[in-house]
Formats: C-alpha cells, sequence, structure tokens
C-alpha cells in the first residue's frame, strides 16, 4: 500500500460522529458531476494535462475537485499521474460500481 494512501485510510482514534462526517463528506463530493468523472478516471490513471484537454474543465473547477478527492484520500498523485487510493479503490468497487450496476439491473431486467 502507498504510503500516501495509507495515511488517508487510517485515522486512529477517530470517533463514530467523525467517521460519519468522512462518509458523508465522501458522498457528497462523489455527488458532483465533475469530481464523479474525475474520480472515475483515476481508475485508469490519468495525466493533469490530458484531462483538462480532453473533458474541458475550467482550471478552477478541476483543481477544486480534484483537491477534495485527494483530501478525502480518494486520489493521489503518483508521479505525474493521478490514481484512486486503495480507499478510492475500495469505494469505486463496493459502492459506485454497485450502485451502477443495479440501476442498470433495473433499467434493463433481464
Amino acid at each position: 500500500m502507498m504510503k500516501e494512501s495509507r495515511q488517508q485510510i487510517q485515522r486512529p482514534g477517530e470517533t463514530p460522529f467523525e467517521i460519519r462526517e468522512r462518509a458523508r463528506a465522501v458522498y457528497s463530493t462523489l455527488s458532483n458531476r465533475d469530481a464523479y468523472e474525475i474520480f472515475s478516471l483515476a481508475a485508469r490513471g490519468f495525466a493533469s494535462t490530458s484531462i483538462l484537454r480532453e473533458q474541458k474543465f475550467s482550471k478552477k473547477r478541476y483543481y477544486l475537485r480534484l483537491k477534495c478527492l485527494i483530501n478525502l484520500g480518494l486520489v493521489y498523485k503518483d508521479g505525474g499521474m493521478y490514481r484512486q487510493t486503495v480507499f478510492g479503490r475500495l469505494v469505486d468497487e463496493n459502492q459506485v460500481k454497485l450502485l451502477e450496476t443495479l440501476l442498470e439491473d433495473i433499467a434493463h431486467p433481464t
């Protein structure tokens, strides 16, 4: 596990209230369309300059959302690439992807 991601996941002594607030902050951040897109792109890894051109984010919107994702421990910078942390991958696989699959199944039942 990378040092950056380990520091973001482990917060010894957090109270149940603080844990709930972190969970709320993760969901709140991912509810923003730009943050959700950046988070999804981080699953594959991306360079900052390429995403600004491809996604047509303004610099302000991009850096604001990226900073939130980093502060929550969902994304980190590895050299010149942004990637999901271990925590970010767990959230992506166990929350985001699961919800997308459930919604797809509801929309197109077999």
